[in-house]
């Protein structure tokens, strides 16, 4: 699907527009459903992993210089002058290389498909209704494609490569403004 792209016409006839969904359930499940089960992951991979990694290296190290070097577990230091460093910047007059211009990473914001919302309940229905369609014809339908569904212009590459494979029952909710969201599973790199 990489090589053919195929490009999909809007379904809706409304407004829709990209604002941040404030739903309270939507909010709710974000932050506190999915924030447990994000925490408990960085927990273990972030904090225990590599703790136990460390331990486990210091043991090593330790072990082996009391093996080699007795029990202060110490390296004799010598009179020689082997491993010393010669600074040549400071013997030609060459003043070293300071980095003072900071570079800062640009941070793409990516859409949330929950943060795109539809003036009626039809549109949001009909653009549910073609992405069950063409996961049913490929496989899989990407955030780009509900984009363009959705009338909402993207030109991120990246938006190809996320999105789903299968979809619930359709989830569409109303916002206190009157307009309308589906609700998603999470994405996946399809």
């Amino acid at each position: 699907m990489d090589n053919d792209i195929k490009k999909h016409e809007s379904v809706v006839k409304g407004k829709t527009e990209v604002s941040k969904n404030l739903d309270v359930g939507n909010l709710f499940s974000k932050f506190v459903c999915d924030g447990v089960k994000t925490a408990g992951k960085s927990m273990i991979s972030d904090v225990f992993l590599p703790k136990c990694k460390q331990a486990v290296y210091d043991t090593l190290v330790n072990g082996l210089n009391v093996l080699f070097w007795g029990p202060g577990g110490k390296r004799p230091m010598s009179g020689s002058s082997t491993g010393a460093r010669i600074q040549y910047a400071s013997a030609s007059g060459a003043k070293p290389v300071t980095n003072t211009q900071r570079v800062s990473p640009t941070v793409k914001r990516t859409v949330d498909p929950e943060d795109i919302t539809f003036e009626s309940r039809m549109d949001a229905q009909n653009v549910y209704d073609t992405m069950v369609d063409i996961i049913d014809q490929y496989d899989r339908v990407s955030l780009a494609e509900f984009m363009e569904l959705a009338d909402i212009p993207n030109d991120d590459f990246t938006y190809r490569k996320y999105g789903w494979t299968s979809l619930p029952p359709a989830d569409i909710r109303r916002l206190g403004n009157g307009s309308y969201y589906i609700r998603f599973p999470k994405m996946q790199i399809i």
